[in-house]
């Protein structure tokens, strides 16, 4: 796993830095809060890169191969249908949003991907929904005024 976190450390560091580039002509009360952001990603993707540089100095412990027996294939694991239906639930999401509206949309996208990760409790399901819509509503409609995309019904 330590060279995949290297990549993925490097990308990030990489991103970090074009991203920097991006904002730096921003104005300064603008690019203050970017730059924070960028910062703290650029500072855990060295801790990233340094626990991987350590974990590949250390002793490796030989693979164990067991000949005949083989796993699931890549494409039948759980996890793998778990995640693509999960991108497509979400790209229907954002096909459909524009068109209903973002808080019909949201009230039932939240839920189904919260079943999708593995919650069962109704109640948890249902508050948590409400829960987000509410934040939702009050951050960005009533304190911030951001336009929220509307559809047919509101």
């Amino acid at each position: 796993m330590g060279r995949a976190d290297s990549y993925v450390a490097i990308f990030l560091l990489v991103f970090c830095g074009l991203a920097y580039w991006e904002s730096y002509p921003y104005p300064h009360a603008s690019a203050y809060f970017p730059h924070i952001i960028i910062l703290l990603l650029a500072i855990m993707s060295c801790a990233l890169l340094g626990k991987s540089i350590l974990e590949g100095r250390k002793e490796k412990i030989p693979e164990v191969r067991t000949t005949g027996v083989e796993g699931p294939s890549f494409w039948k694991k759980e996890v793998v249908r778990k995640v693509i239906l999960m991108i497509a639930v979400f790209v229907f999401y954002l096909l459909v949003m524009s068109s209903i509206g973002f808080y019909l949309t949201t009230f039932v996208y939240l839920p189904v991907m919260i079943w999708l990760l593995g919650v069962r409790k109704i109640k948890v399901i249902f508050f948590s929904t409400v829960f987000v819509l509410i934040f939702i509503y009050l951050v960005f409609s009533v304190f911030l005024k951001v336009p929220i995309p509307e559809g047919i019904l509101f």
